[in-house]
């Protein structure tokens, strides 16, 4: 396993302000993410101790028709460099809220790979709850 410090790269999407008030978008539209300018921690994987940080990205991207159900919605990939490697499971966490798990292979996909990722997601209902691990 490479133990070498990484780029890390965490994908994210949300539907903003823009299409919470009905607005559609256009694929390729630039838009600004629910949580643009948050602070974003890598932890280890018991979520106690902080690896690295950085900040939400400020622009995003709008998805195109041929994203399905997440069409429209605002996409971005915030960058955490300095990210020691080789943990194998890391907690993140985004603006202080929920630590989710995620696995260091999701951490090195490249842009376009976190991108196709949602292609074909499904948005979940609207009473599901939430993952969080503490």
């Amino acid at each position: 396993m490479d133990r070498s410090p990484f780029t890390a790269l965490i994908g994210n999407l949300s539907e903003d302000e823009y299409l919470r008030n009905g607005g559609k978008g256009h694929g390729g539209d630039p838009c600004t993410p629910n949580l643009a300018g948050e602070r974003v921690i890598v932890f280890d994987k018991s979520g106690k101790r902080k690896l690295a940080e950085g900040v939400a990205e400020r622009t995003g991207e709008r998805l195109p028709d041929s994203y399905g159900e997440v069409a429209g919605y605002c996409f971005s990939v915030t960058r955490i460099e300095g990210v020691p490697g080789g943990e194998g499971t890391y907690v993140t966490q985004v603006g202080g809220g929920n630590k989710t798990k995620s696995d260091e292979k999701d951490l090195r996909r490249t842009v376009q790979e976190h991108r196709e990722a949602f292609k074909n997601m499904r948005l979940p209902d609207d009473d599901a709850p939430i993952e969080d691990i503490e």
